[in-house]
């Protein structure tokens, strides 16, 4: 999903910008943000901040890196990526 019109709010450090560019959207898209922030771990953040800008391959590519291989596996599972 590529979002247009957010600029480079999906690659700003704090989410609260993203938020406010979000505020015209659907109140769903708004809570993923909302649960975004509530991720502890940063690269799983980041990793989820990267699929929701519409780059699954820089999302898979962060989980990797970190050692979040069953979070990397459960991301190619709920996007039907079933080469990966």
């Amino acid at each position: 999903m590529k979002l247009r019109g957010l600029g480079n709010s999906c690659e700003a450090p704090h989410l609260g910008i993203t938020m406010q560019k979000f505020s015209f959207l659907q109140a769903e898209k708004v809570q993923f943000i909302v649960n975004i922030k509530d991720i502890p771990v940063k690269e799983a953040r980041n990793a989820e901040m990267a699929l929701l800008c519409g780059s699954p391959q820089d999302a898979e590519s962060i989980l990797l890196t970190a050692g979040l291989i069953f979070r990397a596996i459960m991301l190619n599972i709920q996007l039907y990526n079933w080469d990966r």
